[in-house]
Parts: C-alpha cells; structure tokens; sequence
C-alpha cells in the first residue's frame, strides 16, 4: 500500500470502504473489462474463473459500489487516478500480445468459453499454491 500512497493514491490508508464484499475481485475483474468494451463473453470468463459463473452480468456494479472500483464513491479526482491506472494495466496487456484495443480480442463460442474458463481455472490455482504443496500432493497421488 505504501507505493500506491507514495504513487499518489491519496486517503488510501484511510479509506473506508463499506460494501467491499459486495464486488469480489473476481465479479470486479468482470466488470472492469466489459466497461472497457470487452465482450461479455470474454467477461464471463473471469467472471467465473473460481469455478462459480456470476449469476448474471455485473452492469451496475461499478455505479453502485463505485468505491470497490474507485476508492471513493465522489471525489472525481481520487476516482480518476484508479481509472487511468485501469486502463494502463488493460493496454499494457493488449499491448502484450500484440493487441492494440479490445475490439482485436477473438470472441469464443460456448464451447471455447468452457475450455479457456478450465484453462484459467488451473492457471489461478497453479498460481496461487506454493510448489511444496504441488509436490505433497503428486507424491500422494502417486503412493
């Protein structure tokens, strides 16, 4: 938090935000991207990549809980600053691979979906566990 604050994200130590379980990183990731103009196809796809689709598309999330998003829910200047890093992190991956906007992103077909939706389920969870616990768990698998 510190590098935010030293970045220029005023009031983040001091921030309260009051619906914060309102909008999961996974629902948010969602939201974020279809307010980009990514297909909600695609949106889906991380809306979901904890194995649990969203019930329905995010659409006014972002205007009910702007404080998830933005880290406040009036000041223009303190929501600006997250918005414009946002869209940095979204070009920099476009840019990436090789994608100058959204609208180059493929669209996927449901049966595409359910494969990419798998595959980023295992990269999530390969991420996020620790290689001794992969190792414990091949050796058990293999006894």
């Amino acid at each position: 938090m510190e590098h935010l604050i030293r970045a220029g994200f005023t009031g983040l130590d001091t921030a309260v935000i009051a619906h914060k379980n309102e909008s999961p990183h996974a629902r948010a990731g969602e939201a974020l991207l279809e307010k980009f103009g990514v297909s909600s196809t695609i949106g889906a796809i991380i809306g979901g990549h904890h194995g649990k689709p969203e019930k329905g598309p995010p659409k006014n999330d972002i205007c009910d809980f702007t404080a998830n998003y933005f880290q406040d829910d009036g000041n223009k200047l303190i929501q600006q600053k997250w918005q414009d890093v946002q869209k940095e992190i979204l070009e920099f991956g476009l840019n990436y691979v090789g994608l100058n906007s959204v609208q180059e992103l493929a669209d996927f077909s449901q049966k595409q979906s359910v494969i990419v939706e798998g595959l980023l389920i295992m990269a999530d969870w390969l991420a996020q566990v620790s290689i001794w616990k992969i190792i414990a768990l091949t050796i058990h698998y293999f006894r």
